[in-house]
């Protein structure tokens, strides 16, 4: 066990924030694709 956690804690610390980075990027153009289906879909319904 902790032979895995030093292996993390080895990890550079730039590989982890461009995988945070990405994945928080990836969440975000997927909740606004989401946001913008329902406003069209909201749009469509008022017209």
């Amino acid at each position: 066990m902790w032979d895995s956690t030093n292996k993390m804690l080895k990890k550079p610390a730039s590989g982890v924030l461009a995988s945070l980075r990405g994945s928080t990027y990836r969440s975000v153009r997927l909740a606004s694709s989401l946001a913008a289906a329902l406003l069209d879909e909201l749009f469509e319904h008022l017209e």
